[in-house]
């Protein structure tokens, strides 16, 4: 018998270095730099952060609706 712990589960959702730059030039905003995210499945996870921080942005990305309340 085994006694080698289990393998961890692949990710659901992994994003590896993402990028997201509006505009170019002078007038590039860059909404997100280099961003790396791993969720796994069963995970519960909240996205925080100020306004223009690119929440929702990384959102759109993954393709996930917005829920406002």
């Amino acid at each position: 018998m085994s006694t080698q712990p289990a393998a961890e589960p692949a990710p659901l959702i992994a994003l590896r270095d993402v990028t997201k730059v509006y505009g170019q030039g002078q007038a590039a905003m860059h909404a997100l730099r280099g961003i790396d995210i791993e969720i796994q499945p069963g995970a519960f996870v909240a996205m925080i952060g100020p306004s223009g921080s690119g929440k929702s942005t990384c959102m759109n990305i993954l393709g996930l609706s917005l829920i406002h309340i």
